[in-house]
């Protein structure tokens, strides 16, 4: 994904669930810790239900939710 890769080589971390996804279960916690949540909208996104996880799970820890 070249989103992943563009902020990954200027040195931000980045976490992909397609390249993480053995640490799944414990997604809400792991977006809780973040800085910041970029969700990509694309024409499906809300039909995914760890999608939908993620993002609640940013709302509720009040982190900078992005929607690009």
């Amino acid at each position: 994904m070249w989103l992943y890769d563009r902020l990954t080589s200027r040195g931000f971390k980045v976490f992909l669930d397609r390249k993480d996804a053995g640490v799944l279960h414990d997604l809400p916690a792991l977006v809780a810790r973040s800085k910041c949540f970029i969700f990509v909208l694309s024409s499906d996104i809300f039909e995914s239900r760890w999608c939908l996880v993620e993002l609640a799970a940013a709302v509720r820890a009040k982190v900078n939710v992005n929607l690009t």
